[in-house]
C-alpha cells in the first residue's frame, strides 16, 4: 500500500510539473537574463526543462543563463537572485562591455597605453581564478559589481589571460573610470584631491611630480600595504586635475571633503538601564561594560590631563577609567568645544558628580540615580583631533587614529565626526571598510549626519558598508518642546538614505536629542549657567561656581556615543555571558540590527534604518 501511494504521488509530482514547466525547446526567443539558483536534488532537472544553461556551479547554488520568460517560472521550485549581472558598476557610470560611454579626450586614453584593465568574468568569482591570474602574473585590485576587478596584467601575458575560460572581456581602466562620485562633474577651480597609489607602483615619484607640477599641500596620509593603496592629498588646479587623472598609477581621484563635528532618559528608552542588573535579567551578570574599552575619536576630552579629568571618568568604584588619552599631531588632547568630552560621557562616564551632589553612594555601582552613560564601567581610549578653532586636523586620518584606538585595546569605536556627501561613498568611506575588513573584531559606529529630513543626506564615512552608521530618533523630555515630544519619531534633522549607491541608511537609530552628559573642563563655550551658553542647555552646576558639570546637546552626534555604548554591553554579553571570547563585527551589528525596534517607518527604512537601539 505505502509503495502504490509513493508512485502515485510521483505521478501527481510529474503531472503538476508537465503543467508549468516548458517542454525543453518551447520559447524560441534569444532573449535571456542570468539568475542565482539554489542547488537542490531536483534543481539540475529543472534547469535542464527550461532550456537553463549552467555557467557555473559552487557549493550551494548554481549561475545560469535562462531565456527570459522562464525566469519567473523557475521561482516556483528554485530559491532565485537575479541582479544586472552584465553591468559595471563604477562610483563614474554604469555601463556594459558591449556598451562602453563614449569618453572626452580629457578623460581618456589609447587601449594599450595602460597595463590596468577592468577584468570582467563570466560568474562569481572563486578563488582559484585569482591564484591563476596572480600565477600569471597579474596584480589583482579592487572588486567592482558585477564579477569584475581592476587588475594589472603584464603586456606579454595579455593575450593568455583573456583567453582564460572564466575571463568574459576585458577594458583598460580609463582615467574617468578613476573619478569618484562627488567628482564626477570635473570642477572648474582648485580641488582639495585623495589620490590613491596603486599598491606596487612608485608613489615617492607621484609625490615627486605633484610637487614638480605645482601641487598644493601635497601630503601623504599613508602608505601602501596589504590591504591598502597609498593615499595622498594635494590642492590640484583644474588643469593639473586632469593630467594627473592620466597617470596610470593613480588609482581613485575623490575630493577631500572638509570634517566637521556633527543621557538618563535616552538610557530608559533603549533599555540600556534595567542591563545594569542582573535583578532585571536572566544573565547572572550586571552589564556594564566591565572589562571593556571603548575608542572615541573626538575634539577632545575634558581637561586634557588623566589627573584632572572629571570624576565621571577618573573616580568612583572602579576610579581612573581611561586607559589612553592621545592627541593627533598638532593638537592638544583637552577639549575646548567640548563636543568629545560630552561624547565620551555618553558611553561610559559614570555620573559621578551627579551622584555626589544628589547624595548618593558614588562607589556602590548602583548608577541609576546618576548621569551616567549607557556602559558605565567600561573603560576609554581616548584620541583627540580637534582645534582651537571649533575645527578637525587635517592631521587626523579615520584608518590610522581607528587603528591607534583599536591598538590601545578599544574593540567598540564612536566618531561623531563627518563630511556632507548627499550619500556618496567616498575615500574615507573606503578607509573604513579596509579598517573594518583588516580588524574584523572591531566595531565602528559613525553619526549619519544632520543634513535631514531630505533624502539622500546621509555623510561621509557613514556611507561605508561594514559599521553601524547612526540616526537620531527623539528623546523623551516632552518638557522640552517639539524634539522631545515621542520617543518613536525620528528628528527633522536626522540624515535619511539612500546612499547614491541604493543602500539603505543609516543602519540604526538612538536618541539623538536633549542628551544629558558631561561638560568639558576646558570649555570655552561661555561662563554662567544661562542655557544659551552650554550646548542646547545646562542642567546641572554641582559646586555653585556658576559652570554647569552637565549639560545638553543633540544631534546624530549624540546618538551615535548611545549606539556604541549599548553596543559595549552586547560585546560584554557574548564575553561574559556566552563564553565568546573575541565576538567579531559582525555578530555585534547583526545582534543590534535584530533587536532594534521599529518606530513605525518599517524595517528597513532611509529614515530610521533597522530601527531604534
Amino acid at each position: 500500500m505505502k509503495r502504490k501511494i509513493e508512485i502515485v504521488l510521483a505521478i501527481v509530482l510529474v503531472c503538476a510539473l508537465m503543467s508549468s514547466v516548458p517542454v525543453r525547446g518551447e520559447y524560441t526567443t534569444t532573449a535571456t537574463t542570468k539568475l542565482l539558483v539554489e542547488k537542490t536534488p531536483d534543481s539540475q532537472a529543472i534547469l535542464k526543462a527550461m532550456d537553463a544553461r549552467i555557467i557555473e556551479e559552487y557549493d550551494s547554488f548554481y549561475f545560469v543563463e535562462i531565456p527570459a520568460g522562464n525566469a519567473g517560472r523557475i521561482a516556483r521550485y528554485c530559491t532565485t537572485i537575479s541582479d544586472n549581472w552584465d553591468e559595471i558598476a563604477l562610483q563614474w557610470a554604469t555601463f556594459t562591455l558591449k556598451n562602453e560611454p563614449a569618453l572626452p579626450d580629457e578623460l581618456r586614453i589609447d587601449d594599450g597605453t595602460s597595463p590596468y584593465y577592468i577584468l570582467k568574468m563570466h560568474a562569481m568569482p572563486k578563488s582559484v581564478w585569482l591564484d591563476t591570474l596572480r600565477d600569471m602574473g597579474c596584480a589583482v585590485y579592487d572588486y567592482i559589481p558585477h564579477n569584475a576587478f581592476v587588475v594589472k596584467i603584464p603586456e606579454n601575458a595579455r593575450n593568455a589571460v583573456l583567453s582564460l575560460p572564466f575571463v568574459e572581456g576585458a577594458i583598460t581602466y580609463q582615467p574617468a573610470y578613476k573619478l569618484s562620485y562627488i567628482l564626477k562633474s570635473l570642477p572648474d577651480e582648485k580641488t582639495q584631491a585623495y589620490l590613491e597609489v596603486y599598491a606596487g607602483e612608485n608613489w615617492q615619484d607621484v609625490v615627486e611630480r605633484l610637487i614638480t607640477a605645482g601641487g598644493e599641500d601635497v601630503m601623504v596620509h599613508y602608505e601602501a600595504d596589504g590591504t591598502r593603496n597609498t593615499l595622498i592629498s594635494a590642492t590640484l588646479t583644474p588643469s593639473m586635475l586632469r593630467t594627473v587623472l592620466k597617470w596610470p598609477e593613480i588609482y581613485l581621484v575623490d575630493k577631500k571633503l572638509e570634517q566637521k563635528i556633527v543621557n538618563d532618559v535616552a538610557g530608559e528608552i533603549i533599555m540600556a538601564r534595567p542591563a545594569w542588573s542582573s535583578e532585571n535579567t536572566s544573565f547572572g551578570v550586571d552589564l556594564m561594560g566591565t572589562n571593556q574599552i571603548v575608542g572615541v575619536l573626538d575634539t577632545g576630552l575634558d581637561s586634557g590631563n588623566l589627573n584632572t579629568l572629571r570624576g565621571d571618568f577618573r573616580l568612583g568604584p572602579l576610579g581612573q577609567r581611561v586607559v589612553s588619552l592621545s592627541a593627533v599631531s598638532g593638537v592638544d588632547a583637552d577639549d575646548e568645544d567640548g563636543h568629545g568630552t560630552h561624547v565620551a560621557g555618553s558611553v561610559m562616564g559614570n555620573g559621578y558628580l551627579s551622584e555626589q551632589y544628589w547624595g548618593g553612594n558614588v562607589n556602590d555601582h548602583n548608577y541609576i540615580r546618576s548621569y551616567a552613560g549607557i556602559a558605565p564601567e567600561a573603560k576609554l581610549a581616548f584620541r583627540a583631533c580637534g582645534t582651537s578653532t571649533g575645527g578637525i586636523s587635517t592631521n587626523m586620518n579615520y584608518y590610522n587614529d581607528l587603528q591607534y584606538l583599536y591598538n590601545q585595546g578599544a574593540r567598540i569605536t564612536s566618531t561623531s565626526i563627518g563630511a556632507d556627501a548627499s550619500g556618496a561613498y567616498t575615500t574615507d568611506s573606503r578607509s573604513i571598510d579596509q579598517l573594518a575588513w583588516t580588524y574584523k573584531d572591531l566595531t565602528i559606529h559613525f553619526a549619519n549626519g544632520n543634513e535631514g529630513p531630505s533624502a539622500s543626506t546621509v555623510g561621509s564615512p557613514a556611507t561605508a558598508k561594514d559599521l553601524l552608521a547612526v540616526g537620531a530618533s527623539m528623546n523623551l523630555r516632552p518638557e522640552m518642546g517639539s524634539d522631545g515630544m515621542d520617543a518613536n519619531a525620528m528628528v527633522d534633522f536626522s540624515s535619511r538614505g539612500p546612499c547614491t549607491d541604493g543602500r539603505i541608511k543609516p543602519d540604526i537609530s538612538a536618541p539623538g536629542t536633549w542628551i544629558v552628559s558631561v561638560v568639558s573642563a576646558a570649555s570655552t563655550q561661555g561662563s554662567g549657567t544661562s542655557n544659551e551658553n552650554w550646548g542646547w542647555g545646562a542642567v546641572l552646576d554641582t559646586n555653585g561656581d556658576g559652570k554647569p558639570e552637565y549639560e545638553y546637546m543633540g544631534g546624530t552626534s549624540m546618538a551615535t556615543p548611545i549606539t556604541a555604548g549599548s553596543s559595549v554591553l552586547v560585546r560584554q554579553y557574548y564575553t561574559d555571558v556566552l563564553g565568546i571570547p573575541t565576538p567579531s563585527s559582525a555578530l555585534i551589528r547583526a545582534t543590534q540590527i535584530n533587536g532594534a525596534s521599529d518606530m513605525g517607518y518599517g524595517y528597513p527604512s532611509n529614515e530610521q534604518g533597522w530601527g531604534r537601539v
